[in-house]
């Protein structure tokens, strides 16, 4: 049997690295291919990107070269569900022999026009951060704040300045939405039909806006699951 490509797209801050860890976990019938942005991971000597479409132009010439092949997916948590919702607008990935396009832990993008958290101040913004979970507890707050923060403040700059619009068409292959039952973005769900102009199978898993962490079995076996039926 051919493999499934698994194209997995990180959330704000983070590399590729996660993911690598999947492949040990998941169906043999699914290879996993992370993606790795510019200026994080082993790409952390390149510049960052100027725009949000800079970072989908990119992702899409990362890939561009296995849409032909067959079969793949998508599944993109977070600002990755972002990138991944407009390769789709952008680039209808979702019609290139394509099984399935998981978006995970992320509010419908057209909320992103109206959001401005990224002109928070130090301390709120990471405050902010830290109540989506994405601060460790034995993580230094001044050295985070120094550090760490500008890199998420920008993906968050190009994430609310990009002015996202509705797909105005239906998704070609199978879509989930994937979020964690105590995440801020879970009531929002259901507004992701407006966007997509189809109600995508919903999974709600414990936890928070990481879920994909703490329910890494749980969400590994979902997609297994979602992508091989």
């Amino acid at each position: 049997m051919t493999k499934i490509k698994l194209f997995c797209i990180p959330y704000s801050g983070s590399s590729s690295m996660y993911y690598y860890q999947w492949q040990r976990e998941i169906h043999p019938d699914i290879m996993i291919i992370p993606i790795e942005l510019a200026g994080k991971g082993v790409r952390q000597g390149e510049p960052g990107y100027d725009t949000f479409d800079d970072m989908v132009d990119d992702v899409y010439t990362m890939i561009a070269s296995f849409l032909n092949d067959s079969p793949i997916a998508f599944y993109g948590h977070s600002m990755g569900a972002l990138v991944l919702y407009e390769l789709c607008r952008r680039y209808k990935v979702d019609q290139r022999h394509t099984k399935a396009v998981i978006f995970s832990g992320i509010a419908t993008p057209l909320y992103y026009n109206h959001s401005k958290s990224h002109k928070l101040p130090d301390n709120p913004f990471y405050e902010y951060i830290v109540s989506l979970g994405g601060v460790s507890e034995d993580v230094d707050r001044k050295e985070f704040i120094t550090h760490f923060m500008p890199l998420i403040r920008h993906d968050f700059q190009l994430i609310e300045t990009q002015g996202f619009q509705t797909l105005e068409r239906i998704i070609e292959s199978e879509v989930a939405v994937f979020s964690g039952r105590e995440d801020e973005f879970t009531i929002m769900v259901n507004e992701w039909k407006h966007c997509l102009s189809v109600i995508p199978f919903s999974r709600v898993f414990p936890g928070g806006h990481f879920f994909l962490h703490s329910e890494r079995y749980n969400v590994i076996k979902e997609i297994e699951a979602f992508i091989l039926k």
